[in-house]
């Protein structure tokens, strides 16, 4: 059931199981995973996201859950909210959003939790909508929904009252994706009538949420599914392949490539790889480095429906319908993560990014090293020193509250994080949204 979703975080691969809930196995040996937890509950889980120690999931009838991983050997429920019937998430800091689509209850809609303390969740607020949700995104402090008819954008400072800014409405269109990059906002839409001239990509400027301006709509030949933004390119699945778009100018997408496939479901972009499942084919994995130009680079034919995917370095993880669940090694590029690792570490991008009030930084040490973890603004002045001192050998993460080295919060923009491990140094960004 394309509903159930997957996801992968240190060696564990996190999967909705339908009836069965919530399994998680341990992949750290590829050959062999074992199945380490299974949460069951009243209801079907559905979607599930996972962050630092905790995973969160909307368990359909079963409502909203947290589960505390910190103890893999020993995973328990931490935490719970009964809603309706609960089938999208999102979860951004200390805030999650559960859509309840069951417009049967008071709880239909976006509902609103602070999720700062796991073990005790707090209700905040339900905006009731009538129209079904398919996708959501919380974004610093704005919520972008595809309610099929209707583009919606609701301010959250305010989690008790949540403030629609601006919805827009269409009379034969259906918004069925939303990607939010900077400034701008990448609808998928398609006519569920069969009008096959109202389907394809619509670029909204966001910059002033409560006046989004449609800078451009990219007309497709078959209806689409879903959407990746990686940089200045765009990928959008449709029935008849994978279409590449040029955004650098978001007012004139220019076509500029096209992986030709029947039905892809689902894509991953990593570095200048395009991991697609393919409906009937399995997996296929592009080389995209010339748009133009794609060629394939490798292909794994799973035993029934490939839908999800999710690749963490040369890792492919791939959700197969009744087939279960496939762990594949891409040596492909396999030399190319290599480079990654600088020295005898290795620094991984924040979680989440873009992010408001907080996000945690992944390091991994390969071997006992004096660290140093600083925040820079982009003049390069220092902002927070966030850790100092020896570390073990492992996986460590560390969250930056969003304020300097005064306690004060700092303002929105991109900061510069910096990682020193004996002599070598390796920095990322993140942006910080208000």
């Amino acid at each position: 059931d394309p509903r159930y979703k997957i996801c992968y975080a240190d060696d564990h691969l996190y999967t909705t199981a339908g009836a069965n809930g919530l399994l998680i196995f341990d992949v750290s040996n590829l050959q062999e995973p074992i199945e380490r937890f299974r949460f069951a509950a009243a209801g079907f889980s559905e979607d599930v996201e996972v962050s630092g120690d905790y995973v969160y999931v909307a368990n359909g009838y079963g409502g909203f859950r947290i589960i505390d991983i910190s103890d893999i050997d020993n995973p328990v429920e931490t935490g719970r909210v009964d809603l309706g019937n609960v089938d999208e998430l999102s979860v951004s800091g200390n805030l999650a959003c559960a859509v309840d689509n069951d417009n049967s209850i008071s709880t239909e809609g976006l509902n609103f939790i602070d999720v700062s303390d796991p073990s005790n969740p707090v209700f905040k607020s339900n905006f009731r909508i009538i129209n079904t949700c398919f996708d959501v995104v919380l974004y610093g402090d704005y919520v972008y929904g595809a309610f099929g008819e209707c583009f919606l954008i609701l301010n959250i400072t305010d989690q008790e009252l949540p403030v629609t800014l601006s919805r827009i409405d269409e009379t034969d269109t259906w918004f069925n994706s939303v990607k939010i990059s900077g400034s701008y906002a990448y609808l998928t839409y398609y006519q569920p009538f069969g009008d096959e001239n109202t389907r394809g990509l619509r670029i909204y400027d966001v910059s002033k949420p409560e006046n989004p301006v449609v800078v451009s709509d990219f007309t497709m030949n078959s209806d689409p599914h879903g959407v990746a933004v990686s940089n200045s390119s765009v990928y959008v699945c449709c029935d008849s392949g994978v279409v590449i778009l040029d955004v650098s100018t978001p007012s004139i997408p220019v076509e500029t490539g096209m992986i030709n496939m029947m039905h892809p479901r689902d894509i991953h972009i990593s570095s200048r790889y395009a991991y697609i499942t393919n409906s009937s084919e399995g997996l296929k994995i592009f080389d995209i480095s010339s748009p133009g130009d794609p060629v394939e680079k490798g292909y794994y034919k799973t035993g029934d429906y490939a839908i999800r995917i999710s690749v963490d370095d040369n890792r492919i993880y791939v959700a197969d319908y009744s087939d279960g669940v496939y762990i594949l090694q891409n040596d492909i590029v396999e030399t190319e993560m290599n480079g990654n690792i600088a020295g005898d570490f290795r620094l991984y991008n924040n979680y989440p990014n873009p992010f408001n009030p907080e996000t945690t930084i992944r390091i991994k040490l390969l071997k006992d090293a004096d660290v140093s973890l600083k925040i820079y603004d982009i003049t390069g002045r220092q902002v927070r020193n966030l850790t100092s001192g020896m570390y073990p050998a492992g996986d460590h993460y560390i969250r930056w509250d969003a304020k300097n080295d005064r306690g004060q919060k700092v303002g929105s923009g991109v900061y510069i994080y910096r990682l020193k491990a004996g002599n070598i140094t390796k920095a990322n960004k993140m942006l910080l949204v208000k």
